[in-house]
């Protein structure tokens, strides 16, 4: 996924830095600021593409629930599809870009060596944590506007809101 990518991107950065002398104790805010100077520009290009991809992508799915367009009920259905990703996305890769930038940096404090001990805990970290976002922002969303939009379908295919 995209968010591992860029924070092992950061880490690799923060890893050689600190193998060439070039980042050294006292200076891990610049470094951490620079990696996510980066990621956000990153992120924010990669994040729209999705969310643009994703909302056209529902807007001209064929099959919708059940062959019945829930855009007729709910008319910004494809829009809150594609800013759901959007914004978990975005957030995810925050995230993998401040953990890939901190995590050697942390080792090195630690006495151990950064380049070991960076990726696993990177990749863990943003398996458990980054896509905890995502999915928690689409709870939020979806619960926030469940009791206006969502709707069970009957036995006879007519909508019911119960």
């Amino acid at each position: 996924m995209v968010p591992g990518n860029l924070g092992l991107q950061a880490g690799s950065n923060t890893i050689r830095g600190l193998g060439t002398g070039h980042i050294k104790r006292g200076q891990f805010q610049r470094n951490i600021f620079r990696e996510l100077k980066s990621g956000v520009i990153s992120a924010t290009i990669i994040a729209i593409s999705i969310g643009v991809i994703g909302a056209l992508w529902s807007y001209y799915a064929n099959d919708k629930v059940q062959n019945h367009d829930p855009t007729n009920i709910y008319p910004y259905h494809d829009l809150m599809f594609g800013t759901i990703l959007f914004l978990g996305s975005w957030i995810s890769m925050i995230i993998a870009c401040f953990n890939g930038s901190c995590t050697p940096l942390i080792a090195d404090i630690c006495g151990l060596d950064p380049a070991k001990v960076a990726g696993p805990l990177e990749t863990a970290f943003q398996d458990i944590f980054g896509q905890t976002f995502l999915l928690g922002m689409s709870l939020l969303v979806f619960r926030a506007t469940e009791p206006y939009f969502w709707f069970v379908l009957d036995s006879n295919g007519n909508y019911n809101y119960d």
